[in-house]
């Protein structure tokens, strides 16, 4: 509302509105006893949007508007807003977001599989591995496992992490090489997600309660997953079908007890994924897929 008073103040005085976010500026400075504006909006951009004045609105009677739109569409919002001068404002969701917001997802995705499996390699004897999936697994011992890694989390101790929390603990480095994979990570989100355009307070403000968590979304180390990883990686999105069925013919073999089909068709798995290296997966992606097919070996 401030830019809106402001422009009209403009009008009022210099007889049209301004045609820049600068001509607004200048004008509050050298008149400071009849407008202020935020200085973050200076160059334009603040939060994740950015700031536009469209039209002139001549004779007070013309389209004047504010528009403000995400900086990036789908990540640092998702709905574009128009305020004209009379204060009315409109919304509408902004083109491309909901696709751009699936690519950030999935991009993060593959660079938390990744940061997995190198912490897993952490472990010499391979006995992390073996162990990961029950861990992580939904069985009354290992329940507790996802509000142990959320307590961890939350610092403050207040019931919720925000994305501060999150940075703090991804960048610390109490182990050395341990954390190098988290510090990665943490590179990856930050990259995706835009969070460098949030300034401190909002990083604080940004957090969740486990009850936001969505506890029926399948574990990385479960066949839905790991399909759905596969599908990502190969032909971007498109999937590679013999390796689907792979998949799908080593899950229905653990639920029937068939331990042997259900490790050669893993095995067959594996042989597929290293086959398609450099053509259509790349080797990193290769590595990532076939050490989360290597959990559910002897699980």
């Amino acid at each position: 509302m401030a830019m809106i008073a402001a422009s009209n103040e403009y009008f009022r005085r210099m007889g049209s509105y301004p045609n820049s976010i600068s001509d607004l500026f200048q004008f509050c400075s050298a008149n400071p006893g009849s407008c202020s504006l935020d200085p973050r909006l200076a160059s334009g951009k603040v939060g994740g949007y950015v700031y536009m004045l469209n039209g002139t609105g001549v004779g007070g009677t013309g389209a004047y508007q504010i528009e403000s739109e995400p900086e990036v569409a789908g990540i640092t919002g998702s709905v574009t807003l128009t305020m004209d001068q009379t204060g009315t404002i409109t919304s509408m969701a902004t083109p491309g977001s909901d696709a751009a917001r699936q690519r950030a997802f999935d991009n993060i995705l593959v660079s938390g599989a990744k940061t997995v499996v190198d912490l897993l390699a952490l472990d010499s004897t391979g006995a992390a591995t073996d162990q990961v999936r029950a861990y992580t697994g939904a069985s009354t011992i290992n329940a507790g496992t996802l509000t142990s890694a959320f307590a961890t989390l939350d610092t403050s101790r207040d019931g919720r992490v925000s994305v501060n929390e999150c940075s703090t603990f991804l960048t610390s480095d109490p182990a050395g090489p341990t954390f190098l994979p988290l510090k990665a990570f943490n590179y990856a989100l930050t990259r995706e997600l835009r969070l460098d355009t949030l300034d401190a307070q909002a990083g604080q403000d940004i957090m969740v309660a486990t009850g936001d968590l969505d506890i029926t979304q399948p574990s990385l180390f479960s066949y839905d997953e790991l399909q759905y990883l596969t599908r990502i990686v190969f032909n971007g999105g498109a999937g590679d079908d013999t390796l689907a069925a792979n998949l799908q013919s080593a899950e229905d073999a653990e639920a029937s007890g068939n331990l042997n089909r259900k490790a050669k068709a893993l095995k067959q798995y594996r042989k597929r994924v290293k086959s398609l290296i450099g053509t259509s997966v790349t080797r990193t992606n290769s590595n990532t897929l076939i050490a989360l097919s290597n959990c559910l070996v002897s699980s």
